[in-house]
């Protein structure tokens, strides 16, 4: 987090470049810098995540990239095939290839906001996020989505962590339609 003084700001302006973090979508083609210092964050250059992401580079290596990726794969099936068997969703991966073990699902309009709906998941120990126009303005659009929600299981992701996902999804259906997924991280056990 960055805190700048009103004098700070004014004398350094708008940064050179922006991102996702430092800016707002207004239309498909114009962001709009936040008028604080948010302006000058960056998404993706966090030292935090680089130091984390070589930790977790470091312990992949040790359990073995190849064990790993056979897991993603048996969790994202289980996944799907549990919330295909449950409420007849289908993946907005369906018929790609198991590369990860994200699945993303379209949130139908009956179920209101997908960031609402994340944050009732949430409440019931469930790790989830709603991806919006903010992160993928163009890919939505050519999708026709105004937004998906995200699951993202990993290789220690246990059936008890699926059964908590539907029965969460359960226990906050109201009687609308059933909802189709988009970003989901299941509780992470320490390490």
């Amino acid at each position: 987090m960055l805190c700048l003084s009103e004098r700070a700001l004014e004398m350094l302006g708008t940064p050179d470049a922006i991102d996702v973090a430092g800016a707002q979508w207004l239309e498909a083609e114009r962001l709009q810098p936040w008028s604080d210092a948010r302006r000058f964050e960056g998404h993706e250059f966090h030292p935090g995540l680089r130091l984390a992401l070589g930790a977790a580079c470091d312990y992949a290596l040790a359990v073995d990239p190849a064990r790993i990726a056979r897991q993603n794969a048996r969790v994202r099936q289980r996944l799907a095939q549990a919330l295909q068997e449950r409420f007849g969703w289908q993946p907005l991966e369906a018929g790609l290839p198991d590369r990860s073990a994200l699945l993303t699902y379209r949130l139908p309009e009956a179920f209101g906001d997908g960031a609402a709906f994340v944050r009732r998941l949430a409440d019931a120990g469930v790790h989830a996020s709603f991806v919006g126009p903010q992160h993928a303005r163009w890919a939505l659009e050519a999708a026709g989505l105004p937004g998906v929600l995200r699951l993202t299981p990993h290789y220690l992701t246990d059936e008890d962590e699926i059964a908590r996902l539907v029965e969460a999804i359960e226990t906050h259906e109201s009687p609308r339609p059933p909802l189709t997924l988009f970003h989901r991280h299941p509780k992470r056990r320490q390490a």
